[in-house]
């Protein structure tokens, strides 16, 4: 009985010391097995400790060893103890002295929204996480922080499938990551935070630093996700001053919204303006919390039936100022809902009372407008599940301003020579406005109606407002995507002219030194000329935008869906660097730049600080290899992470050196690339020598040519070496090593096997040579010594694809098969029938594995994923074409060409279509690539890019006279921004930017 009460207390420690696994890692799918096969075992084991622990002999068993042993027991209690108490002090966050700076008074800092610290510049090399903070499990955040001096604030969220969803603000030292203080909202009125998307501001003054800083007294900020009714709250920041790391802010005043509060706050001449969804926009002072005025975003409030007087419907068409109880009923994500008002008062007032009225007090609200009879209606309370019935009538307030989500910036117009305050902001659904109210009593100035929802925040510049505005929202484009930029006189409203961008542009619209910089979810960043709209540069960046960008002095910062963090520089507009902070998963926060860091949120992976590492002693991550056919087990031919190239329109787009030429040169369509050149191989005409070379690609010159005794077949790389399949004159199987900085052959291996074979890379150790009837050799890259062997007793039928120490393989056989192996031993893991042979190579990622199949005689195929850990079928969708390959997989989506020259976008999670039209990309199609996002794909004379995502063509280039180049041969392959292309007629050609040297053309 000892051993087993001793067994299972260490297996149950054993359980409670690990962490949830929260996703399948595939290399521990095989120690997976091995532990269900001792499963019985374990349970035989647990049943017998919970047996024993319910007799009593059992218990007086446990305490006579722990009095026995009572010393010990105290000596090991004492160790745990000071050894968490120990490890809590080392873990302590280290809080500096407490800066002043300039108060952050809206989202992006000022009216100019650079969302950056004034004076700035951010990292432009070497970009490296230097810390990262995750307050709770699960935590996000989406809104933009705010820095003040050496302390950064920033909004939070926690979703949660089943209980309250809730949010917190967090005040961090912007050096070193260190708590200064989270609060949760716990002691305000209806409890803690909802999800909080609203970004703080931060005004009033505390005090002022040693060298005159600002040390700011408020902090103002909204709440609440789509469904949530939000409140606005103002926090007094002087105990976190007094008590730095443990004193907590303290509330001012709180504002009961009856719409989420998304919006975030201006504060401005010594009030708070901030919108709050269908509630409207509110202005209230920022010490006291009084509301100085609100402009109602619901068009009318239906008064419940309960204790409703007669007299009421006897001033049916007067205005009234009516009391009570306020409630949404019905609101959905997709639906408002309605108001109800529980009537508690009202008085005929043919004038509108002064300002301001009681809102805002709880739910307890003051509304005027006019008595409207109509027939009653009932109504489903979603959350208390009961049906509640209105009494017929309604009070219409008239003129309101739905859906501010926008958040509102505050300035001054020129009148008569006097300066009037002024607030400025966007109505979205069904307000479809820009509004410019009077400050002070919230009297509208001007409106600029718009035909699609105005989300965008505006930025004030020169007496002038620039806006994005767009038919998209932060999760999604419309089916047919819309998007504009619109500058408008600061004064009255007046279009001085617009830009239109292939979506929606949702963030802020920054402006610096006469430049416009407007990120789209189409893709692209755009740099516009303040002065008319004029475009200076479209940069596409591979994936849709929702954010800001940050400007400095010598850079621009944004996100993209693709969980990236991406710099360019100002004065040139190109690419820095580009920064995988969350793959796969889409940011929806934007950047804030200071002291030379990037401060940013993420999705479920906390706040980060990101500078210059070290050039010298960075830790570099491991460079791509180019692991098999077409590069990588996504089948992209793609190199590096950079990105499709930087072309700007169909016009620009030239071919920019061409190397090879078929007249001197027979060159194999098996291209290979790293990051450092292109390698092909082929051979002489004239000589008849066969040869592998490097290639330079930013000139296409070559680096160095090496003659071969044998033709070459396929060729994969990675940073130190090339190694290529080849068969000698008596048939026999090759592989051989090549020095990759200098083509010296540096060892070869004959393999014995008469069949021809594929070779691909798992990782950089290790070359796995695949005979077409079924056998895997694996060998060490180094020495090239075989380190096992595996018979798979079937023919297969395309390349292996190897991801996460896990390659798959399709078998011939009577029923062709899926298979997946282990890198490390080539042990079979599972194997999958599969319904039919497919059209092409198995794609495979984390996300799964897709095949493609066709349908015999029929213009139609399908796509199905499967799961990495079994092999069972995930999704399957159909292909309304002829599929001719595999696809080719991008991080959010998997393409698929047709012999028809048709592309179809499929997401990853569903199979959803991306888009309902397909595109024509042309026939004699070979397999397009990706970058980031951006499909390359090419045919006879034509080559162009296609945004899935967005649908949209960034540039299409058709070849004619001297420049065409006939059918292409082999699949588009990318690198450094770049696209190559071997083609029939021109050898190897560079399609790119026209301006960087004209071209061929």
């Amino acid at each position: 009985m000892r051993k087993q009460i001793f067994l299972g207390v260490a297996f149950f420690s054993l359980m409670c010391c690990c962490k949830p696994v929260l996703g399948v890692i595939p290399a521990v799918i095989g120690p997976v097995q091995a532990l269900l096969a001792i499963l019985p075992q374990l349970l035989g084991l647990l049943g017998a400790m919970a047996i024993a622990l319910l007799k009593p002999e059992t218990y007086r068993f446990i305490f006579k060893y722990a009095w026995v042993h009572k010393i010990t027991l105290l000596l090991i209690l004492c160790c745990v103890y000071f050894g968490f108490w120990t490890l809590d002090q080392f873990s302590t966050e280290t809080i500096g002295k407490l800066k002043g700076g300039v108060p952050w008074t809206a989202v992006g800092g000022g009216p100019e929204r650079l969302g950056c610290v004034p004076g700035s510049v951010g990292p432009l090399k070497a970009p490296t996480i230097l810390w990262n903070r995750i307050g709770r499990k699960d935590e996000s955040i989406d809104c933009c922080p705010a820095i003040v001096g050496n302390r950064v604030y920033y909004g939070t969220y926690v979703l949660k499938a089943v209980g309250k969803c809730t949010g917190t603000i967090v005040c961090r030292d912007t050096d070193t990551g260190g708590l200064v203080w989270v609060y949760d909202g716990a002691d305000l009125p209806g409890g803690t935070f909802n999800p909080i998307f609203s970004s703080p501001a931060l005004g009033g003054i505390y005090s002022k630093d040693s060298t005159g800083k600002i040390i700011p007294r408020y902090l103002v900020i909204g709440e609440g996700f789509h469904t949530d009714l939000g409140r606005i709250t103002c926090l007094d920041l002087e105990p976190t001053y007094k008590n730095p790391g443990k004193g907590k802010p303290k509330v001012v005043w709180v504002l009961q919204a009856l719409c989420h509060v998304e919006s975030s706050p201006c504060i401005f001449e010594g009030k708070v303006y901030v919108g709050s969804g269908d509630d409207g926009l509110w202005c209230a002072d920022l010490e006291t919390g009084k509301v100085q005025w609100h402009l109602d975003g619901f068009n009318s409030y239906y008064v419940l039936e309960d204790g409703v007087p007669e007299k009421l419907r006897q001033l049916a068409g007067k205005n009234v100022l009516a009391t009570g109880k306020v409630v949404v009923i019905g609101q959905t994500y997709a639906e408002t809902g309605i108001i109800t008002l529980a009537l508690s008062n009202f008085i005929e007032s043919p004038n509108p009372p002064q300002p301001p009225l009681n809102q805002g007090n709880g739910f307890e609200r003051s509304v005027y407008g006019k008595v409207v009879i109509e027939d009653q209606q009932i109504v489903d309370e979603r959350t208390k599940k009961k049906q509640i019935k209105t009494s017929g009538i309604k009070i219409e307030v008239g003129n309101s301003l739905p859906d501010v989500e926008s958040s509102p910036i505050g300035g001054y117009i020129s009148k008569e020579g006097k300066k009037i305050p002024c607030v400025i902001f966007g109505c979205g659904v069904d307000g479809n406005k820009v509004v410019c109210c009077n400050a002070e009593n919230g009297e509208k100035i001007w409106e600029y109606s718009t035909k699609f929802p105005a989300f965008g925040s505006p930025t004030i510049f020169d007496n002038h407002v620039i806006i994005g505005l767009g038919n998209g929202d932060m999760i999604k484009s419309d089916a047919k995507p819309v998007g504009m930029v619109a500058c408008l006189g600061l004064s009255d409203g007046k279009e001085s002219w617009t830009f239109k961008p292939n979506d929606s542009v949702i963030g802020c619209v920054p402006v610096k030194d006469g430049r416009a910089y407007a990120c789209s979810r189409d893709g692209s960043l755009y740099v516009l000329k303040a002065e008319d709209g004029s475009l200076i540069k479209k940069v596409p960046l591979g994936s849709p935008m929702v954010c800001s960008p940050s400007v400095t002095e010598n850079g621009i910062y944004v996100t993209n869906n693709l969980g990236k963090v991406i710099c360019l520089d100002r004065q040139t507009n190109s690419l820095q660097w580009s920064y995988n902070l969350t793959p796969g998963r889409a940011m929806l926060c934007s950047t804030d730049i200071a002291t030379g860091r990037i401060f940013v949120g993420s999705d479920r992976l906390g706040f980060s600080c990101i500078g210059e590492g070290d050039v010298t002693n960075e830790e570099k991550p491991e460079p791509r290899i180019w692991s098999g056919r077409n590069g990588n087990a996504g089948r992209t031919g793609e190199a590096d992470s950079l990105g499709a190239p930087n072309i700007e329109s169909s016009s620009s787009a030239a071919i920019l050196w061409q190397a090879f030429p078929p007249a001197n040169y027979e060159v194999s369509a098996s291209l290979a690339a790293n990051e450092t050149g292109i390698f092909v191989h082929g051979r002489e005409l004239e000589s008849g020598n066969n040869f592998v070379a490097k290639v330079d690609p930013s000139k296409g010159t070559i680096i160095w040519k090496k003659n071969t005794d044998v033709p070459i077949r396929e060729l994969v790389v990675t940073k130190n070496d090339v190694f290529a399949s080849a068969r000698d004159s008596s048939s026999n199987a090759l592989l051989l090593a090549f020095n990759e900085g200098s083509g010296e052959q540096l060892w070869q291996k004959t393999i014995n096997e008469r069949d021809d074979f594929y070779i691909n890379l798992p990782n950089p150790e290790n070359i796995l040579a695949t005979s077409k009837s079924g056998i895997i050799h694996s060998f060490d890259s180094k020495t090239g010594n075989e380190k096992w062997r595996v018979q798979l007793f079937e023919n297969v039928l395309f390349p292996l694809s190897s991801s996460n120490d896990l390659t798959v393989a399709v078998l011939e056989g009577r029923k062709p098969q899926l298979v997946c192996l282990d890198d490390s031993s080539g042990g079979i893991i599972w194997k999958k029938t599969l319904p039919q042979i497919p059209t092409g190579a198995p794609v495979f990622s984390e996300n799964g594995i897709f095949l493609v199949y066709g349908a015999s005689g029929e213009k139609k195929g399908k796509v199905v994923c499967y799961d990495v850990a079994d092999g069972e079928s995930v999704w399957e969708q159909n292909i309304p074409g002829n599929p001719f390959a595999g696809g080719i997989l991008s991080v959010e989506f998997l393409a698929v060409p047709t012999l028809e020259g048709k592309l179809y976008g499929y997401s990853l999670k569903k199979g959803d279509l991306m888009s309902d039209e397909p595109h024509n990309c042309g026939s004699n199609t070979v397999l397009p690539a990706v970058g980031e996002g951006i499909v390359l794909y090419a045919s006879e004379n034509r080559a162009g890019a296609w945004n899935s995502i967005a649908d949209t063509t960034p540039w299409e280039y058709l070849a004619t006279g001297s420049t065409s180049f006939g059918k292409p041969l082999s699949q588009p392959l990318v690198l450094s921004r770049k696209m190559f292309l071997l083609t029939e007629k021109l050898g190897l050609i560079e399609i790119g930017e026209k301006e960087k040297n004209g071209g061929l053309n």
